[in-house]
């Protein structure tokens, strides 16, 4: 009859403010006779993929600003999850200072993580030895867009909406599922209609209401990188 174990696991608060993002254009009826197509559902299209942009901001702003613990108290990116001081860009030293730091937290390196880089970040990832190399990596690693897809146990994604602390430098981040929340009150929401009170020209508008927070500290590395290749 042995009692039943209390570990007490550590629960943390965090709290996310969701805001409303919303873009609009407006297309004169005389313009849509003029062309082949109707422009409407390009703006259109192109407005969702503006909002999906501005989700990528959010999340990557949340990645490393302070977060909200809900009392009204601020919890900072921690340190000891930063490495680089923006003097040299990716190298194969530093996606291993990245797995050591996941192996010290001890997430299980099973989880799957996703190295987030700059264009700049992915042309040096083709320049080393080490990742595009069958002496090294048993595994294909380009995709037919030519940029490494995976490899060392990261899936590698290139974005432009990384933050970049000074010229000629940027933040790229490693991180699992469990790293960051997004909070979304409403999705992608797109209305297209004439307006009366302007000659009856259309009006496209879209919005999102959403927002994000870090949730677990030791599931991110930001890896502070020179852009200069």
């Amino acid at each position: 009859n042995v009692a039943t174990p209390e570990d007490n696991y550590p629960f943390e608060r965090r709290r996310s403010s969701p805001g409303t993002f919303h873009t609009g254009d407006t297309m004169e009826p005389e313009d849509i006779v003029k062309v082949l197509i109707d422009p409407n559902s390009a703006i259109a299209q192109a407005q969702a993929q503006a909002i999906n942009r501005a989700i990528d901001d959010e999340l990557f702003d949340a990645a490393e600003r302070d977060a909200d613990d809900g009392n009204g108290g601020v919890v900072a990116f921690p340190a000891a999850q930063a490495i680089g001081d923006g003097s040299a860009s990716i190298s194969f030293d530093s996606v291993t200072e990245t797995t050591e730091k996941f192996a010290n937290n001890d997430i299980d390196p099973d989880m799957e993580k996703v190295y987030f880089i700059s264009p700049a970040q992915a042309r040096k990832l083709l320049q080393l030895t080490e990742a595009t190399s069958g002496d090294y990596n048993a595994v294909r690693p380009l995709t037919s867009q030519g940029y490494i897809e995976s490899w060392m146990g990261y899936s590698w994604v290139t974005s432009t909406r990384l933050n970049a602390p000074a010229g000629g430098q940027v933040n790229c981040l490693a991180m699992t599922r469990k790293a960051l929340g997004l909070q979304v009150n409403e999705d992608v929401t797109s209305r297209v209609q004439e307006d009366p009170t302007i000659s009856f020209a259309w009006r496209i508008y879209a919005r999102a209401t959403f927002g994000a927070v870090r949730v677990e500290d030791k599931h991110i590395v930001k890896n502070h990188v020179s852009e200069t290749i």
